[in-house]
């Protein structure tokens, strides 16, 4: 209703439920919890919208990635403060029984669940609809320029309606804790969920959600039963030598920085902890393929999806149950049966989603992406479920045994290589160049006698061909394969690394690939809230440099030389 994209409030909701565990310790009543946490949320709301996404109003995707980082510092705090374990919390006095309703026992508790909710709708919507409030809560959002006009402080209104929301999902978390209990990853589960109803039931209406929720719902409990850099300061023309010696150079040092990265765990096996620095930077190359293939979309083509780990984990699948099912661990099979299933789901996927824009690309790229997760994490029989798919095996090429940790890192390092030349060499094309046209101005493209739809299509088909490939070498190197690879977390993950380092150039999702995976990896070992530093660096960025470290660097650059 407030045109407002926000992923932080599955956080919202993880925190209000941790809040209700505090009072509930420490009082024993679970009813000041029911007014204790939505209280707590209402008051971190009104801090963030003045404080952050005030000055978003309308950019949806900004909004997405800033409420990325607030919703990685809300979670990771939760975590340091409350622990990482599984936790419970008791149904309220009164309510911990059950009674026999039409020949079944039915909790009370659930019972009162129900009542509460249907009893919280009707008094938002007559809220919403009959009271001043909601008449100036409507107006703000068909016109707050004129409500303005009008004389109502619409920033006030805006920041009061921000925290009522932040305080509703608070106080799900406290109606939901006696139900599902309390544990990592709540969070996005109500996210995902949630915005499948918002979706579901239509975007701006309280009855919406309603009946999105009354149709999720019931399907979901039976079903369950088992930017780019600014440009370069004009230079000076250069003579054919001085172009010659520069590209030259430029080869040089390229071909130099890429023998020593193939090399890497050779001419570092002297150091002390070279075997933990060959595995840190595998890992950082497998995703920084993923972020590659994501920056394919999000600074090339302009639709940021939020989706992408389905691809990355249909590859990932794909190459673990060819090398189980068939036997084999001979690489052109099993990596070409990730590309052929990451190809096809992105092509089915692809066909639908291509044709919105805006936050209508996000939310459809996510409703797909989390139908690839349930898929994975309850199709026991062939993916593992809940388990994962363990004991993957490592590619034989011919006769050459990869199993061997710094032979494994040469298939990644070379597959990197390989992955980055072919998107150079796409970058540079006049298919490259169409595809940011599209970005800039899809009407003027079409009017130019291009396809854009098909172009949209192949760009996402590519995407997705290229994330099955970083899946497939993680399932190699990490010898297995679980249901979070195709989650939101994972989509996240990439999401973080293309605007940190860069959307739009090649260098930029590589570093920031790098500095991601050192802060998960290096990093969280030497300090408890890593995660909260990526997220406040994460928001940093989005407030402050959008255009990410390399765009900063250019313009520092551009700046010097001017």
């Amino acid at each position: 209703m407030m045109d407002v994209v926000n992923l932080a409030h599955g956080a919202f909701y993880m925190l209000g439920a941790y809040v209700a565990l505090s009072v509930v310790q420490r009082t024993g009543s679970f009813w000041l919890a029911m007014v204790v946490a939505p209280l707590a949320l209402a008051a971190l709301g009104l801090v963030l919208e003045p404080l952050l996404l005030r000055r978003l109003r309308g950019r949806h995707l900004d909004q997405v990635l800033l409420t990325i980082g607030v919703s990685l510092v809300v979670v990771d705090q939760i975590g340091v403060v409350w622990g990482r374990e599984v936790r419970s919390l008791a149904a309220p006095a009164g309510l911990d029984g059950s009674v026999a309703l039409y020949g079944g026992d039915y909790p009370l508790y659930r019972l009162f669940v129900i009542g509460f909710g249907v009893a919280l709708a009707a008094l938002l919507s007559y809220v919403y609809s009959r009271t001043k409030v909601g008449m100036r809560i409507r107006a703000g959002v068909e016109d707050a320029e004129m409500l303005g006009a009008l004389g109502v402080d619409t920033d006030r209104l805006f920041a009061l309606t921000f925290a009522a929301g932040a305080a509703l999902a608070g106080l799900a978390g406290v109606v939901a804790a006696p139900v599902f209990g309390l544990q990592p990853g709540m969070d996005l589960d109500a996210l995902l969920y949630s915005l499948v109803v918002v979706v579901v039931g239509g975007l701006g209406t309280l009855g919406g959600a309603v009946a999105g929720s009354v149709l999720v719902g019931p399907a979901d409990t039976f079903g369950d039963r088992r930017a780019r850099p600014p440009a370069e300061a004009d230079r000076a023309p250069r003579t054919d030598p001085d172009r010659a010696m520069t590209r030259a150079l430029r080869f040089g040092v390229v071909a130099i920085a890429v023998a020593a990265l193939i090399t890497f765990p050779y001419w570092s096996a002297g150091w002390e902890s070279s075997r933990f620095a060959t595995t840190v930077l595998r890992d950082v190359l497998v995703f920084a393929i993923f972020a590659l293939s994501l920056d394919l979309l999000i600074g090339r083509a302009g639709m940021p999806s939020l989706g992408h780990a389905a691809f990355f984990g249909a590859g990932a699948y794909a190459a673990g149950i060819a090398s189980q099912r068939l036997g084999t661990d001979q690489l052109p099979i099993t990596m070409g049966a990730a590309i052929l299933v990451a190809t096809a789901l992105a092509l089915f996927i692809g066909a639908l989603v291509v044709r919105s824009e805006g936050i209508f690309f996000l939310m459809l790229t996510l409703a797909l992406a989390q139908i690839v997760f349930a898929i994975a994490f309850q199709w026991t029989s062939v993916t593992g479920g809940s388990n994962g798919l363990s004991g993957v095996g490592r590619p034989v090429i011919g006769g050459l045994d990869l199993t061997a940790a710094d032979r494994m890192y040469v298939l990644v390092a070379v597959v990197f290589i390989a992955v980055a030349l072919l998107l150079s060499r796409i970058v540079g094309s006049p298919y490259g160049r169409a595809l940011v046209g599209v970005r800039e101005n899809e009407r003027r493209m079409r009017a130019l006698g291009y396809d854009t739809t098909r172009l949209r299509l192949s760009a996402f088909v590519l995407a997705g061909a290229i994330a099955g490939v970083a899946g497939a070498l993680s399932a190699y190197s990490l010898r297995f394969v679980s249901a979070q690879d195709v989650g939101i977390a994972t989509s996240v993950r990439g999401f973080v690394m293309v605007l940190i380092g860069g959307a739009g150039s090649l260098f930029g999702p590589v570093l920031g690939a790098a500095v991601v995976m050192y802060i998960e990896r290096v990093l969280s070992s030497a300090i408890p809230v890593a995660e909260t530093v990526l997220g406040l660096v994460f928001v940093a960025f989005v407030l402050l440099a959008r255009q990410g470290i390399v765009g900063v660097g250019l313009a520092a650059w551009a700046r010097v030389r001017r």
